[in-house]
């Protein structure tokens, strides 16, 4: 069994405050953000009907995922770094974490999106920037390392849609790059978890790796795959696979930043964009998603009925955030929420007399 496994029993008795946490939801995806440790888990409601959420990303130890920074020659692995003052809060798109040193501001902020056919959000997306606020010229690269755990089981490990079975290590250049990488549980049904890497907007790494996950989280920073090997580093880690995206240095002056945008969530063949409805307010989006874009299966009332529900809750969650932040909800939005419930309305006239 995996190391990391045995370990997380006792990182919960021992570990004050281990579960200390903030959790948005949207759609059929849920994020929990760990106060303590400065990382995330991401999970996606599967079965509606039995309200089954299932984990993108192991999640056993949210600090298998980490974003790491390089700055000079020192590397922060955040939620760890000494020397960073961190917080966590909500926000009317999502919710971040923001640390702080002498140094640098490191903001990682969360948002939900959809794919084009999905009436509500099955994604997320994570946008990381690093600003300098020294007096100094400083030099940036940033890698973010995701545990996936979906295809383990199955033994198959990833899938670029070109390469259906990846069950050694590979690196990609900025040029030999797939649009995507999808780690699956390999069922009929089966659920999996898919990273753009290039396209709708995300930023494009300059390398991708596939790797066991001990060799990549114990690296210093860069990455040689050896593509005869598998994703065994024994006697611990065994078929333990990870996906590392790395953003080379850059220079940044007194006040600059540099800034990457990823996206991510269940797969769906058409990908995921973070770019197509940038100029679109969230609840116009939702009217556009949930109300004229209606469940396909209109004979399947009792899973209508739960996608309802869950775009009731999404409503209820931006009138929050309106509250919390007046004047973000504009006259037409208020509008567009009038709609909403005058459609909820009548769908709920059609369920009562069927």
């Amino acid at each position: 069994m995996n190391i990391k496994r045995l370990c997380v029993l006792f990182l919960i008795l021992l570990v004050p405050g281990f579960l200390s946490s903030l959790e948005i939801k949207e759609g059929k995806i849920k994020l929990v953000l760990q106060e303590k440790n400065g990382r995330f888990s991401a999970y996606y409601l599967k079965d509606v009907k039995q309200n089954k959420y299932v984990p993108l990303l192991f999640d056993q130890d949210p600090r298998t995922t980490s974003l790491n920074i390089l700055e000079g020659n020192k590397v922060y692995k955040m939620g760890e770094a000494s020397g960073f003052q961190q917080t966590v809060e909500k926000t009317q798109e999502g919710a971040r974490f923001v640390w702080k040193s002498a140094m640098l501001q490191v903001t990682e902020d969360f948002s939900f999106i959809r794919s084009q056919s999905s009436p509500l959000a099955n994604g997320f997306s994570i946008t990381v920037s690093v600003k300098n606020l020294s007096d100094q010229d400083i030099y940036i690269g940033i890698r973010y390392i995701l545990d996936t755990y979906l295809g383990e089981d199955a033994n198959i490990h990833f899938n670029t849609g070109t390469n259906k079975n990846i069950t050694t290590e590979k690196s990609y250049s900025a040029f030999s790059l797939p649009a995507f990488v999808v780690s699956t549980d390999g069922t009929a049904d089966g659920l999996g978890f898919m990273v753009m890497a290039k396209n709708g907007g995300v930023t494009q790494p300059d390398q991708l790796v596939i790797a066991n996950w001990k060799r990549l989280n114990d690296s210093s920073w860069s990455f040689t795959a050896n593509e005869t090997r598998n994703f065994n580093l024994l006697p611990y880690s065994i078929n333990d696979s990870a996906l590392a995206l790395y953003y080379n240095t850059a220079r940044l002056g007194k006040g600059e930043q540099k800034q990457i945008k990823l996206a991510m969530g269940a797969y769906i063949s058409e990908g995921f964009s973070v770019s197509s409805s940038a100029s679109e307010s969230p609840i116009a989006s939702m009217f556009q998603n949930a109300i004229i874009n209606e469940p396909k299966d209109g004979n399947d009332i009792e899973s209508a009925v739960k996608s309802d529900l869950l775009t009731i809750s999404d409503l209820i969650e931006k009138i929050n955030s309106g509250l919390l932040n007046p004047g973000s909800i504009s006259e037409g939005d208020l509008n567009i929420i009038r709609q909403i419930i005058d459609e909820l309305k009548k769908r709920k006239t059609r369920y009562d007399g069927q």
